[in-house]
Parts: structure tokens; sequence; C-alpha cells
């Protein structure tokens, strides 16, 4: 049975030396935006709605009832601790 040492040759030219260095700057560069439009997103919503282009209006109200639901919730909550 060969040794990986004796295989590797064969199967073609060692990568690189710069390579890992190459993908990992790489990904660094896509986590870093993907953290950087994730934080505007949370924060701004013109750029939400550039990136995610929802009907404005259809989210606003989704928005209001998620928050009359949310303030419903926390009443009955408060209720039944108090009863």
């Amino acid at each position: 049975m060969p040794t990986p040492a004796e295989i590797g040759p064969v199967m073609g030219k060692p990568i690189s030396p710069r390579m890992p260095l190459v993908f990992n700057l790489f990904m660094g560069f896509i986590g870093a935006l993907t953290f950087v439009l994730g934080y505007l997103t949370r924060f701004n919503k013109k750029v939400f709605y550039a990136l995610y282009p929802y009907d404005i209006n259809k989210l606003q109200d989704m928005e209001k009832n998620a928050k009359a639901q949310d303030n419903k919730r926390c009443w009955n909550t408060l209720l039944a601790t108090i009863n």
C-alpha cells in the first residue's frame, strides 16, 4: 500500500503556498461585507429597503401589527402573573 507522500505528486502539482492566504483574505472580505451590510440594514431603513425592495407600506403595516401583537402578549403575560 503506497503512503500518501508517494501518491501526492502523481495527483498533480501541490497548491501554491500563497493559496491559503488568498483564500482566507477572500473569505474574510466576504465576511466583513456581510457584517457591514447586516449592521447597516439593522439600523438604517433606507439601506434595508434598497437591499430588499419590498412594498414599504405592506412592511410598515406588518411592523404595526407585530408591535400590537407584542403589546397584547406583554399585557396578557402581565395580567396572568398578577392573577
